[in-house]
């Protein structure tokens, strides 16, 4: 395939695919943003601790969730991308492996939830909702072993539907749980029925074609693999919990004002991601090609350098925005909370949204090692991306242990940004070390001018309650004009986005 075609096929499917995870982002910020005003209105002040308590709870078992959900898309993808001729075959042999490690690991959660509980978050009355998150597990897993074929065979469609499923069922049933008066153990009850429904969509859904027994893989290096990238994924997803799993240990003695501390931690958390939820589409689409060009250097380069130059198109100006707006875009979506903060409980604005203001450039960083580890492990190097995510871990720990406790949630925000940030030096280095340059410099020189731009004007301009809807969009246009005039995107890329969509729509 041609570089073009090349290119015009990361486009495509990344249409797809982007579409699917700007459902789920929709979906993913719209359950925490009516969860937050249901929990208010049924419980009054209460309702932003309880708010805190879903949140901690799902920080300690989503790690477990996405080391199934996207470990599994992983490792399929690239074992199907990479076996073409038998993807049936290689689907059934990961399939066997599966359940068996599922299984064990949540077992093993659950024997381990006291020890979270007490010693973790210093907050035995945890117990109950961790046990009961603990079956999400075992459901992700099996929906993403179907997924997983989609994405390695190339079948971007039936996985987008899957994913805007998953997400529109998990936020009605959420929301269900909660507006029954159940609080955060109800919200927790609908997420388990939804991961449950989708798994049997999925494998109602997905046919696998019929295959052999794939002779030429080997089950036993299928497995080391697997254990590296389920490793990989736990320590990734595991980075992005650190610091709230510090604020609600650390950051106050009292039990119930850390679940509240939580509770505006978990606001700020679900702004700063949107961005990365979008564009984390892009990752799905590059990792089976990369994969699949293991032969091809040049090729690989190409594919790289356009995927994390999109990346920096799209999420630099969204962290851009929220950064400069941090205090005024938390008041906007999470009103009820951010009154009672001031009116109710004394809160000041930096602990209330000041971590927004960390957070939202941190999770530029984060995404960008994201990239790095996974296209890393795509070329089948996962034992390099977990040396480079656990050592980045560490850190983690020690920053956000250590600052929460000195500087509150704003220090346990700043605790991750710092260790992101040296994860990516080292995972950079890696990259070049393969690849040469895998950022086009000038690239690199006018994003950053977009965006300090941006930044002069978001400061500049007023803008708060609904107004701030309309700074947002007039921020949006800026972006677009600067690099426009130079030419970062030119017209004639716009034209090939355009037809790449129609194509995709075609397809379809």
């Amino acid at each position: 395939m041609s570089v073009g075609g090349q290119r015009a096929e990361v486009v495509r499917g990344g249409l797809l695919l982007m579409l699917a995870k700007l459902v789920h982002t929709i979906a993913g910020f719209g359950l925490f943003f009516f969860l937050s005003a249901i929990l208010d209105w049924s419980m009054g002040g209460a309702g932003i601790a309880a708010f805190g308590i879903y949140g901690t709870a799902l920080v300690v078992i989503n790690p477990l969730n996405m080391m199934f959900a996207q470990g599994t898309l992983q490792l399929v993808s690239q074992m199907v991308a990479s076996h073409p001729d038998d993807p049936g075959g290689v689907f059934r042999a990961c399939a066997r492996m599966q359940l068996p490690l599922v299984l064990a690991f949540v077992v093993l959660f659950q024997l381990a939830v006291p020890a979270i509980a007490r010693h973790g978050l210093n907050d035995p009355a945890y117990e109950t909702i961790l046990r009961v998150g603990g079956a999400i597990p075992i459901f992700y897993a099996l929906r993403c072993l179907y997924q997983g074929y989609c994405n390695g065979t190339r079948r971007f469609r039936e996985q987008s539907w899957i994913d805007m499923g998953s997400s529109i069922l998990r936020m009605a049933l959420v929301l269900t749980g909660a507006a029954l008066g159940y609080g955060a153990l109800g919200a927790l009850l609908g997420f388990v029925a939804a991961s449950f429904v989708m798994m049997v969509v999925a494998m109602l859904w997905i046919r696998p074609a019929r295959g052999g027994a794939t002779a030429a893989l080997d089950l036993t290096q299928l497995l080391l693999f697997q254990g590296k990238v389920l490793a990989v994924t736990l320590v990734t997803f595991y980075l992005m919990s650190l610091d709230q799993l510090a604020v609600k240990a650390l950051a106050d003695s009292d039990p119930d004002i850390a679940d509240r501390l939580a509770g505006y931690y978990t606001g700020n958390l679900k702004i700063a991601q949107i961005p990365w939820s979008i564009i984390s589409a892009l990752v799905w689409v590059l990792f089976p090609l990369v994969a699949a060009s293991a032969q091809d250097p040049a090729r690989q380069r190409a594919t790289l350098r356009q995927g994390f130059r999109l990346v920096l198109l799209l999420m630099a100006p969204v962290c851009v925005v929220l950064g400069s707006t941090a205090h005024e875009t938390y008041a906007l979506v999470f009103h009820g909370n951010a009154a009672r903060a001031l009116t109710e409980f004394g809160d000041p604005l930096s602990v209330v949204s000041g971590p927004l203001q960390v957070l939202a450039p941190g999770y530029f960083v984060y995404g960008l090692l994201i990239v790095a580890t996974m296209l890393i492990t795509a070329q089948g190097r996962a034992g390099t991306s977990l040396l480079i995510m656990s050592l980045t871990l560490v850190l983690g720990l020690v920053f956000t242990r250590s600052l929460v406790e000195s500087h509150g949630p704003v220090g346990a925000a700043a605790g991750s940004a710092a260790a992101w940030t040296l994860g990516l030096v080292a995972a950079s280095i890696v990259l070049a070390r393969r690849f040469g340059a895998f950022v086009p410099g000038a690239s690199v020189v006018r994003i950053a001018l977009a965006c300090g731009a941006l930044w002069l004007v978001s400061i500049a301009l007023p803008g708060e309650g609904l107004m701030l809807l309309a700074k947002d969009s007039l921020l949006g246009l800026v972006y677009l004009a600067v690099i426009l005039l130079t030419r970062e995107v030119t017209p004639a890329e716009i034209r090939e986005i355009m037809l790449a969509a129609r194509a995709g729509r075609a397809a379809q």
